[in-house]
């Protein structure tokens, strides 16, 4: 299936009348409307929840879970969550009936019903994230550290922006010195920055799960930060791209929903376009 790589633009609004947009998401609910099969990829932290300084009670907007529970019982959706959090988290947070198909840590991990892989590990690699690791928590980042497969994150959310800016600065230091010899990647994302495995992103598991689809059925991917843009690049020519947040910025998403109202509005009209072929409203801004 050909891949468009989409032009970046100032903001997922200025290259696109109302007009158009609307156009494009109704063309886009009428294909999911007819077709037997759909896929719908989400982000989750900052689009399917609210960020929260407490991550273990990042749950979901008000709403989400009964419209997803709703796109499932159709068996007419793949749901599939891809999110930088580790692939358990997802099930405990969301609460679904039926589980959906999750890819942790930005797809080095993968968990559907009960099964559970792990991509096969560079034993070296592992081995620079552990010094990264143990390097930060020299750098008193200790408290802001999350050691998961694949994958070293320090988040600054909550803390005073001048203590944050220090924070980073460590970061990058202990990344010049120890990760960027090694092939690590140190990635940003929403308050924070990643020590990352090289060739692991949501663009990948795009990829392999658009190469499980059947060619030309309708496909999304709703993401609100930097490390969704890969995903946003990735969608093959029919995908919708959507950037999911309370203000734009500069994306390779097509359409912009703030959440939870306009996400809502989304989820429910999958829902009934699956569920019944009800005539749905457009939910992106103008």
């Amino acid at each position: 299936m050909p891949v468009r790589e989409r032009k970046r633009s100032t903001h997922c609004d200025s290259q696109i009348s109302l007009e158009e947009r609307l156009n494009i998401q109704n063309e886009f609910w009428n294909k999911v409307r007819q077709s037997p099969v759909s896929t719908l990829l989400l982000d989750y932290d900052g689009t399917l929840a609210p960020f929260t300084a407490d991550r273990d009670a990042a749950f979901p907007y008000k709403g989400v879970v009964e419209a997803l529970n709703a796109i499932l019982e159709s068996c007419r959706t793949r749901v599939v969550v891809v999110t930088g959090r580790r692939a358990h988290d997802i099930p405990r947070l969301l609460r679904l009936r039926t589980a959906p198909e999750v890819w942790g840590c930005h797809g080095y991990e993968y968990l559907t019903s009960g099964k559970y892989e792990l991509k096969k590990p560079d034993e070296d690699l592992l081995r620079a994230l552990s010094i990264v690791d143990e390097e930060l928590e020299k750098e008193g980042l200790a408290d802001r550290i999350e050691y998961k497969p694949g994958a070293v994150a320090v988040h600054f959310r909550g803390i005073d922006p001048e203590v944050a800016g220090e924070a980073m600065a460590a970061v990058v230091r202990v990344y010049k010195e120890y990760g960027s010899h090694c092939g690590l990647q140190l990635r940003r994302f929403d308050q924070g920055l990643e020590f990352r495995l090289p060739n692991v992103d949501k663009g990948g598991v795009v990829h392999a799960v658009v190469a499980e689809v059947p060619p030309h059925s309708p496909i999304a991917y709703l993401g609100d930060d930097e490390t969704d843009e890969d995903a946003f690049r990735a969608l093959p020519c029919n995908g919708l791209s959507v950037l999911v947040r309370a203000d734009p910025r500069p994306t390779s998403a097509s359409q912009w929903l703030r959440p939870p109202d306009e996400l809502l509005a989304f989820l429910c009209c999958w829902a009934e376009c699956v569920r019944g072929g009800v005539q749905c409203k457009s939910a992106s801004r103008a």
